[in-house]
C-alpha cells in the first residue's frame, strides 16, 4: 500500500482547496492511503477530517523562509512512510518539493491558476525553477495555464502534465430546488442569474455589477445572486459600487455557502465574469447541474466550453458583450435548456472526478516506479 501525503498552505474554501480534499479522499483505497498536512484549522482541515483523512496541523512561520517547517514536513512524511508528496499552490509546492528531495521522496506539485504566483514576486522564476527541479511532475489544470508558466517562468514542458479538474457528477446534477427562490423572495417569473467564487479581483465582480446595471434597466424580471467568501477591502468596494448603480435589490451577495449544489439547482443561468481562471471548477459544477453557462475567455473556460454548443464564451472585461449573451438566454428558455443538457454531457465525458483521480494515480505510480 502506497501512502500519499497531501499538502496545501491555504485553509479556507476555494477551488484548489476543494481539489486537494477530493484528491485526498477519492484515491483508490486498494492502492493508496492518504494523509494530509495543513498549516492551521479551517475549512480544509474540517473537510479532510469529515472524510476520515488522517490530517496533521503542521504550522508554518510568517517569515520568508521557515526551515523548521521544511524539517517538520519531511519528518511527518517519513513518519507516515509517504511514497509520494502531493502539494498544491506556490507555497506548499516550494516547501514540499524541497522537503521531498531532502528526504528522498518523490513529489508531485499542482498549480491551479495564474494568480498562484503574485505578478510582483521578483523571486518567482527562481522558485519555479527550484520546484521543477525537485518534483517528478508539475501538474497544471489547463493547457492555458501550462503555456502561461512556460512563457513567463520558463518552466520546462518535459516536466509538466495537464490534468483538468474533475467533479462528482452524482453530487452535481440537475435537481430543481425552490428553496433559494423563496429565500430571495423571487417570484416565479423572475430569472435568477448566479455566480460562485470567493470575492477576489480575478473574479471580475465589478464587471458583473456593470453587466447587471445594463440588463436591469430593461428587465425587471432579473435577479443576480453571488456566493463566495467576502474579502476586504474588495467586498466593501463592491457594495459601494452596487449602491451607486442602484442595484441593492437586484444583486445579492450571499457570502460563503457549503451547499453549492443546492444553490446551483436554485438558479436559472450561470455566469462567470472572471478576468483570469486557471480552470474554473464552478463552471463545470454549473454545467453538471444542467445550467446554461456564460463565461469569459479567461483561460480555463476556453478549454471547457465549446462556444455555442455547450455554453457561451464572451470577451474578458466587456460588460456589454457579457450582458448581450445573458439577455439572449434570459429571453430563450429553450436555448438555456439545450445548452444545459449539452453542458452536462460535456462534463460527464471529460471532467468527471473518476477521470481526474485516475490521471493522478497514474502519475503517482510512475513516480514511485522511477524512484525504485
Amino acid at each position: 500500500m502506497n501512502t500519499v501525503l497531501h499538502t496545501i498552505d491555504t485553509w479556507g474554501p476555494g477551488g484548489a482547496e476543494t481539489v486537494c480534499v477530493e484528491l485526498a479522499h477519492g484515491l483508490d483505497r486498494a492502492r493508496f492511503r492518504s494523509c494530509a498536512a495543513v498549516v492551521r484549522e479551517g475549512w480544509v482541515f474540517d473537510a479532510l477530517r469529515e472524510r476520515a483523512v488522517d490530517t496533521t496541523i503542521t504550522p508554518i512561520g510568517r517569515g520568508s523562509v521557515d526551515l523548521g517547517y521544511l524539517w517538520r514536513l519531511g519528518t511527518l512524511a517519513r513518519r507516515r512512510r509517504a511514497s509520494v508528496i502531493q502539494s498544491h499552490l506556490l507555497g506548499a509546492n516550494l516547501y514540499s518539493s524541497v522537503a521531498a528531495r531532502a528526504f528522498g521522496i518523490p513529489a508531485v506539485a499542482t498549480f491551479h491558476g495564474m494568480v498562484d504566483v503574485a505578478p510582483n514576486d521578483r523571486w518567482a522564476a527562481t522558485k519555479l525553477k527550484l520546484i521543477a527541479s525537485n518534483v517528478h511532475r508539475l501538474v497544471f489544470v489547463s493547457d492555458a495555464l501550462r503555456r502561461h508558466f512556460h512563457d513567463r517562468y520558463q518552466v520546462p514542458d518535459d516536466r509538466t502534465v495537464v490534468i483538468p479538474n474533475g467533479i462528482d457528477t452524482t453530487h452535481f446534477h440537475p435537481a430543481p430546488n425552490r428553496a433559494l427562490r423563496q429565500e430571495l423572495g423571487a417570484t416565479d417569473d423572475q430569472v435568477i442569474v448566479g455566480a460562485v467564487g470567493n470575492i477576489r479581483t480575478a473574479k471580475g465582480y465589478d464587471d458583473l455589477l456593470r453587466v447587471a446595471a445594463i440588463l436591469c434597466r430593461e428587465r425587471p424580471n432579473l435577479l443576480f445572486a453571488v456566493v463566495g467568501e467576502p474579502g476586504e477591502p474588495l467586498y466593501g468596494q463592491l457594495l459601494t459600487q452596487r449602491q451607486e448603480l442602484g442595484l441593492d435589490d437586484r444583486v445579492r451577495f450571499l457570502g460563503f455557502r457549503a451547499d453549492i449544489a443546492q444553490f446551483l439547482n436554485g438558479i436559472d443561468l450561470y455566469v462567470s465574469t472572471s478576468t483570469s481562471e486557471g480552470f474554473s471548477l464552478t463552471t463545470i459544477q454549473a454545467m453538471a447541474s444542467g445550467l446554461a453557462v456564460v463565461a469569459t475567455r479567461s483561460g480555463g473556460p476556453d478549454e471547457i466550453i465549446t462556444d455555442g454548443k455547450d455554453g457561451v464564451l464572451t470577451p474578458v472585461a466587456d460588460p456589454p458583450a457579457i450582458a448581450s449573451a445573458i439577455a439572449a438566454l434570459v429571453d430563450d428558455s429553450g436555448r438555456r435548456r439545450q445548452l444545459g443538457l449539452a453542458g452536462r454531457d460535456t462534463v460527464l465525458g471529460r471532467f468527471s472526478l473518476s477521470r481526474m483521480l485516475s490521471a493522478y494515480e497514474t502519475i503517482y505510480e510512475d513516480a514511485i516506479a522511477a524512484r525504485s
